[in-house]
């Protein structure tokens, strides 16, 4: 239930490819460190409340089928959309269309998995909740806002720009793009010019997560269904209604970012990109060729 930017939500499914593709060439081990996302989703969520075996039992479950619809459906996907990168970033050369391309992928991305997203199909157990469980979700929400400040505190050497693009270096990093220090310097310039701090962006989700609380406490009421579904689906835009110029802004400020980044790129750039690429098309085929094997299971610990 964390909530997070929309940006890097829609980036997390391929940060999970990247991650594993930089951790070893067996393709057996990438397959049980995929497999072991459902045990990190699983403990996320029953990480919020101290729920029942019986509870438990249903967020297993839907897990377990989110995890075989994003194999069956997703990976497939997602190789396709390495190859159109390629082709359209690193083999003919960037224009703004390309970039709006990838952001309108990775939206997809996002969309795609809120609408199969475990909460949805877990609504009956949300709304059997009892008032105890909502009680120490409203307190896990807490818990989750003092550690990010926290994370921030330890960043206080540095500006947002300047974190922002280091946090932007390591995850190129792993799609084997080394940024040199120009290419740091531009999107440290670019992200200087942010109009939506971390500050606001707290106080937007804090006000999601408010509501979300208050749906949980009215899930008695007969549309209780509806409202956690609309509630859900908000949250994806949720910046963008709340403070739709500041959103816009900096949206259009990645974009730029972005192209002036992709455009910038030498031979050598490309081709370690690409390379780094191909390796994990390789293991997103692997997986989704491996059909619904059973992984390790789900645990409590």
């Amino acid at each position: 239930m964390k909530i997070k930017l929309y940006w890097q939500r829609l980036l997390a499914a391929i940060i999970i490819i990247c991650t594993l593709s930089g951790c070893t060439n067996s393709p057996l081990a990438w397959q049980l460190l995929y497999g072991q996302f459902d045990n990190f989703l699983y403990r996320q969520f029953i990480s919020y409340a101290d729920f029942s075996d019986a509870q438990k039992s249903a967020i297993r479950k839907e897990i377990e089928v989110m995890a075989a619809w994003h194999r069956r459906s997703e990976l497939p996907l997602y190789a396709d959309s390495i190859d159109e990168f390629e082709a359209r970033i690193l083999d003919r050369g960037p224009t703004a269309d390309d970039v709006n391309w990838l952001f309108d992928a990775l939206y997809e991305i996002g969309l795609r998995l809120d609408k199969n997203s475990p909460l949805l199909a877990l609504t009956p157990q949300m709304q059997a909740l009892s008032d105890e469980q909502v009680e120490q979700i409203s307190d896990a929400f807490d818990k989750d806002y003092a550690e990010e400040i926290e994370e921030w505190e330890k960043q206080s050497d540095k500006s947002p720009a300047e974190a922002g693009a280091a946090t932007l270096k390591k995850f190129f990093r792993r799609l084997g793009l080394k940024l040199n220090k120009a290419q740091v310097q531009t999107v440290e310039q670019h992200l200087a010019q942010r109009q939506l701090s971390r500050e606001a962006q707290q106080a937007i989700w804090r006000e999601w997560s408010d509501q979300l609380l208050v749906i949980l406490a009215g899930r008695t009421h007969a549309d209780f269904a509806q409202r956690f579904s609309d509630h859900h689906f908000a949250r994806i835009d949720l910046v963008e209604i709340q403070a739709p110029q500041r959103w816009r802004h900096d949206d259009a400020i990645y974009r730029t970012m972005l192209l002036d980044l992709f455009q910038s790129l030498d031979d050598g750039q490309k081709q370690a990109m690409r390379k780094k690429l191909q390796r994990i098309k390789a293991v997103v085929v692997e997986l989704a060729d491996a059909g619904p094997v059973q992984l390790d299971p789900l645990t409590d610990g």
